[in-house]
């Protein structure tokens, strides 16, 4: 596929330009994306996984266990431009 940006990435769910930008960003770690994860509306992201001893990279591309509300938080938040608003539940 060549060069790609991170939105370009992020649009077309792309993988490993995900991975190699939390390992970037997090020299190593993906802990600084998953932090930015919680804040954007996902709160509880990968807790499991910390809890039980850690978590790699592949936090970057939904390797760990979340609730579907929360995950549509981080993503509304995202298309937002990080501005995040309560949800509302609808039955």
């Amino acid at each position: 596929m060549g060069a790609i940006n991170i939105r370009r990435a992020l649009a077309l769910s792309r993988n490993v330009p995900a991975i190699k930008a939390a390992y970037i960003v997090g020299d190593g770690s993906a802990k600084p994306v998953v932090e930015g994860i919680r804040r954007m509306g996902d709160p509880n992201y990968c807790r499991q996984e910390e809890n039980a001893g850690g978590y790699g990279l592949g936090a970057a591309i939904g390797a760990c266990g979340t609730k579907q509300t929360e995950l549509v938080n981080a993503y509304s938040t995202l298309a937002r431009m990080g501005v995040q608003k309560k949800s509302l539940k609808r039955d």
